[in-house]
């Protein structure tokens, strides 16, 4: 990996993530004294944050697998590589979805291979499939609640997706499931519609905000490197560099569009509760190359349109 970053003359760049910006990053929400919660936190979204069957199935592999099943070793090695992954989340002190990539499809392989001896115990044994069946109904009506109801519970989020599959859904259901605090999914939709419709392929579009998922669905080139701003936003040693290296990527690519969105305040990623046009206030240089370039052209729900005026002829 070093010899690559080598050949491109990033090591400087590669130094500078690992051990300025990430360790500033972290901090936002770590400390060791909160590991212990953060890590029960992480495990308890890892296992329960996304489909009932992965606590179903890990409970029924718990429960139907013997002392001398020769399969333990095999689910202790799987079972470690995971609790490697669910660290490294709860050192981030950050939950994002994204997060648990890793550790989704293993714990998932797991709950499989628990579900599979269901299958195989239950006309064999079934007074131990009762008992746990019993066990998991008492964990299950015991666990915690979401406390934000627009969240929704995982059951309702697995009956939605189930939906989905067989072609029984709705936009807004589409828009709910993928949606997460102040992201709104069907918002980045309309957005990346309304740039395909107003830009050319070629076009250059940034985004000064934290909805990188625009670009793709849009199908528009990045102005920057920067696909979204917690480098420019966020209190670290680098932070000025950022923003002179983000100026100077705009200078050179002139984006035909800017995007600048409304109230995406995430305090433990940026550290306060300004949102990405308030820090326009502090960041005269983006809040000036926009004043004087860029014509305020609207607005669809959180994102602000500014296009490029038009150069006078000379």
């Amino acid at each position: 990996m070093l010899s690559f970053f080598a050949f491109k003359g990033s090591l400087a760049e590669l130094y500078e993530t690992f051990f300025v910006f990430t360790p500033q990053y972290t901090g936002l929400g770590f400390e060791p004294s909160k590991l212990p919660g953060l890590l029960a936190d992480a495990v308890r979204q890892g296992i329960t944050g996304f489909s009932f069957l992965v606590p179903l199935g890990l409970a029924f592999l718990a429960g139907l697998t013997s002392r001398g099943d020769r399969a333990i070793s095999g689910v202790l090695q799987v079972l470690g590589v995971v609790s490697i992954q669910l660290l490294g989340v709860a050192m981030q002190a950050k939950f994002f979805d994204y997060h648990y990539g890793a550790s989704l499809p293993l714990l998932s392989l797991l709950a499989g291979w628990g579900l599979w001896k269901l299958w195989e115990r239950a006309f064999t044994d079934p007074f131990r499939v009762a008992a746990t069946v019993l066990l998991v109904a008492l964990v299950v009506d015991h666990a915690p609640r979401q406390s934000t109801p627009a969240e929704g519970s995982t059951g309702a989020k697995l009956y939605a997706r189930t939906q989905l599959l067989v072609g029984n859904s709705s936009s807004a259901v589409l828009d709910w499931l993928h949606s997460k605090g102040d992201v709104s999914f069907g918002a980045n939709v309309e957005m990346a519609r309304w740039l395909r419709d107003n830009t050319d392929e070629d076009d250059t579009v940034f985004i000064w905000g934290f909805e990188p998922m625009v670009y793709d669905l849009a199908g528009r080139r990045f102005a920057s490197r920067y696909i979204y701003n917690v480098p420019q936003r966020l209190e670290w040693p680098g932070s000025n560099a950022a923003r002179a290296e983000l100026m100077r990527d705009l200078h050179r690519t002139q984006p035909d569009v800017v995007l600048v969105t409304r109230g995406d305040v995430f305090t433990h990623v940026t550290g306060d509760r300004r949102d990405s046009f308030a820090m326009l206030d502090e960041f005269e240089e983006l809040g000036r190359f926009l004043d004087v370039g860029y014509s305020l052209d609207g607005n669809i729900q959180d994102f602000m349109i500014y296009t490029r005026r038009p150069r006078p002829l000379d």
